[in-house]
């Protein structure tokens, strides 16, 4: 299946699952103003290999966040949890444990070395 037939795919099944989500665009603007107002540490995790969102978006999304933190993960897609599940654990759980931990870290692949706590 081609990248652009997969995306139609995904997109229809969204659709299907979501009948809303096509209003997501009119609705971005209020989505920017609510995630401005996160307090919470946050984790932003993303493949690089993603066909449902472009990989850029995640960084642009951690612009409109106060504390976040990004994660690409290497040889996954939409869903790294599911892509390398023990790789997204072992980057989750510390971050769970710790997230102010986390702050100063920009972006960290998976498998390196997790910050002092």
């Amino acid at each position: 299946m081609s990248p652009r037939s997969q995306r139609r795919r995904i997109a229809w099944d969204y659709k299907r699952a979501c009948p809303y989500i096509m209003r997501l665009p009119a609705t971005a603007d209020r989505i920017i103003d609510r995630l401005r107002r996160i307090k919470a540490p946050t984790l932003i995790t993303w493949g690089q290999k993603d066909r449902t969102l472009r990989p850029d978006s995640f960084a642009a999304l951690a612009e409109y966040l106060p504390r976040p933190s990004c994660v690409p993960f290497e040889n996954c897609g939409h869903q790294p949890h599911l892509g390398d599940p023990q790789a997204f654990q072992e980057l989750l759980i510390p971050f769970l444990a710790n997230p102010e931990a986390w702050l100063t870290i920009e972006a960290r692949a998976p498998g390196k070395r997790q910050p002092e706590r």
